[in-house]
């Protein structure tokens, strides 16, 4: 993600969302085919460092960032966040 100048704190933020809404899920990913959004928010928190070194060496990505924002704000859809939307 962070070679394609996302903000890599995105996934761990929606996984994290993603755990929210999977109460009573259990921690044993022996018979599952995917990893929990807990563990993967875990194993992604882990990983964020290293994220944003590969983020900072690229220069392109300030300025699609700074694009991409200015289009979203730009975006009047709602005034509601997604965390107010779930809750």
């Amino acid at each position: 993600m962070s070679r394609a100048c996302y903000d890599p704190k995105g996934a761990v933020e929606m996984f994290g969302r993603l755990a929210r809404l999977q109460p009573g899920r259990s921690d044993v990913d022996f018979f599952d085919t995917h990893p929990s959004s807990a563990k993967r928010v875990e194993e992604l928190s882990k990983l964020l460092p290293e994220a944003y070194a590969v983020l900072q060496e690229n220069p392109d990505c300030v300025g699609i960032q700074d694009r991409l924002m200015g289009a979203f704000r730009s975006l009047n859809v709602r005034n509601r966040s997604f965390d107010e939307m779930i809750d």
